[in-house]
Parts: structure tokens; C-alpha cells; sequence
């Protein structure tokens, strides 16, 4: 069917999203997620964004931050990630009506193309007698 639709989510200003934190290279502080706003959108293309964060020991601001899984970026919430996931499926089945009813409304207009044969009236007529129902044939 070629190539496939997929319609990215794209942050702006004032949405809230996680940070991921590196953590510490000893472990003594984990990796976490904390929740951010979004304070300027750098690069739409790709996802790049400004973020003050909220964490356990006040706020700090992130700057040129880069979509991912990874310590140092920031991720939709899993809600986020869910209403996108039913937005895109809303819109696949959507897309899938409009093409059934396209071809629904195509083959209701397209006559079937069948050859016509040449009919000699007078061979093999029958003529239904309106009296009894019987059906008389001609030769």
C-alpha cells in the first residue's frame, strides 16, 4: 500500500513532559523522571525543546533538549503516548471508511461490461397467456 502515515506529536509551550534524569555514575541517585514544562520549542523538526523542571530539590532549567529514552532527554507522559496511539488509530480507521465508501460509491456508477448479444425477435419468444398463467412458446 506504500508508505505509511504517522503523524508526530509535536510539543509546545506550557505542555508538561518528563525529563529523564542521568542519575550518578556511583548510584547513589537513580535515574527518575520529573515533570517539566515546556518553556520554548528550539526545533520543531526535531523535537528539541526548552524545559524547567521540578524536582526534590527545586527547579532547574534544561536547555536544547533532545526527544528519547535516554538520561539527559525528555518523553511524553504514558497518557500522552496513549492519546496519541488512539489518535492515530481513530484516523487509520477513518481513512479506511473513506476508501470503502469511495469504492462503494465507484462501483455503484461503473456498468458491468458484458457483451450484448443480438437478439432475433421472432426466435424463441414466450408469451405468457394472462388467462391461466401458461407460458406459450413461439418457434
Amino acid at each position: 500500500m506504500g508508505e505509511e502515515k504517522k503523524t508526530i506529536q509535536c510539543p509546545t509551550v506550557g505542555r508538561i513532559v518528563y525529563f529523564k534524569t542521568r542519575g550518578s555514575a556511583d548510584g547513589v541517585y537513580p535515574k527518575k523522571d520529573f515533570a517539566s514544562i515546556v518553556t520554548e520549542v528550539v526545533d520543531a523538526d526535531n523535537l528539541v525543546i526548552n524545559l524547567v523542571t521540578f524536582g526534590p530539590g527545586g527547579i532547574r532549567f534544561e536547555l536544547n533538549v533532545k526527544n528519547g529514552q535516554e538520561g539527559g532527554m525528555w518523553d511524553w507522559m504514558p497518557f500522552q503516548k496513549d492519546q496519541q496511539k488512539r489518535y492515530e488509530n481513530s484516523v487509520e480507521v477513518s481513512e479506511k471508511q473513506e476508501i470503502g465508501s469511495e469504492n462503494s460509491e465507484n462501483s455503484d456508477k461503473q456498468e458491468p461490461n458484458v457483451e450484448k448479444e443480438p437478439i432475433n425477435e421472432d426466435e424463441g419468444k414466450e408469451k405468457q397467456n394472462e388467462d391461466n398463467g401458461e407460458i406459450e412458446k413461439s418457434e
